[in-house]
C-alpha cells in the first residue's frame, strides 16, 4: 500500500503562535512597501497646486486664523490675502456672512477652474491644505494622534 502524507499544519510555538517562514516575511514586507507607494502615487496624482487658487478672508490676531496661514506657507501655496478686523466687527458684515454662514473667520475661497467653492473651520481648511504638494503631510496618516 502507497502510504499518503499527512498535510502538514503550521509549526507553532508553546504560546500557540504560527512560525513564519523568511520567504513570508519578505513576502509582507514587499506588499506593505507596494501599497505605500501606490498611496503615495495617488495623492500627488490626485491633487496639486496646478489651476487652483486660494483667496483667504482672516484676523491675523486670530490663533485659528494663524494655523490656516501657517498650513499655507509650509506647503509653499500662493494666495490672497483679505484682512478681516475683527475688532471693528468686518466678520459680521454681508459680504463675511455669505461666505460664512456663522460670520466667523478664517474663510478660505478655492477658486478651481472657475468654480469658487468656499471653505471653513480651521482644522478642515488645514485637513484640506495638507494634501496639497507632494512633500510631508501636515496631518498623521493614521488620525488618532
Amino acid at each position: 500500500p502507497v502510504k499518503k502524507k499527512k498535510a502538514r499544519s503550521p509549526r507553532r510555538s508553546r504560546s500557540g503562535s504560527r512560525h513564519r517562514s523568511k520567504k513570508d516575511k519578505k513576502k509582507d514586507r514587499s506588499r506593505s512597501r507596494d501599497r505605500k507607494e501606490k498611496k503615495e502615487k495617488k495623492k500627488v496624482v490626485a491633487k496639486g497646486q496646478g489651476t487652483t487658487t486660494f483667496k483667504v478672508y482672516l484676523d491675523p490676531r486670530s490663533t485659528c486664523s494663524r494655523k490656516v496661514l501657517l498650513a499655507l506657507t509650509e506647503k509653499d501655496l500662493k494666495f490672497d490675502l483679505e484682512v478681516v478686523d475683527l475688532a471693528k466687527n468686518e466678520q459680521k458684515s454681508e459680504a463675511n456672512l455669505a461666505r460664512h454662514p456663522f460670520g466667523k473667520v478664517p474663510v478660505i475661497e478655492v477658486i478651481n477652474k472657475g468654480r469658487t467653492r468656499p471653505l471653513f473651520e480651521s482644522v478642515a481648511i488645514c485637513h484640506y491644505l495638507s494634501s496639497f504638494n507632494s512633500g510631508e503631510n501636515l496631518s498623521p496618516e493614521d488620525g488618532w494622534i
